[in-house]
């Protein structure tokens, strides 16, 4: 009995997967890690600005209804 082969080679597309995301990794963490800590770049940055948030607080008001354990329990039928 003949065993059946895929033509595109498992080893093949399993490198390729490993480069690619390695390249993503890459460019998408070491490229601005790279260019965050240059200290002309920290330099020119401006500094925070301050806001004011109204209302500075918000107060929240619930009210729960006691409910016993017997209720919860049992369903409730008609």
């Amino acid at each position: 009995m003949n065993r059946y082969e895929a033509r595109t080679p498992r080893l093949a597309f399993a490198v390729i997967a490993l480069v690619l995301s390695g390249t993503t990794m890459a460019a998408m963490v070491g490229a601005p890690a790279a260019t965050c800590c240059d200290p002309a770049w920290l330099a020119s940055r401006k500094p925070a600005v301050e806001v004011a948030i109204s209302p500075s607080h918000i107060d929240v008001v619930a009210k729960r209804e006691a409910v016993k354990v017997a209720q919860l329990s049992t369903p409730h039928v008609d």
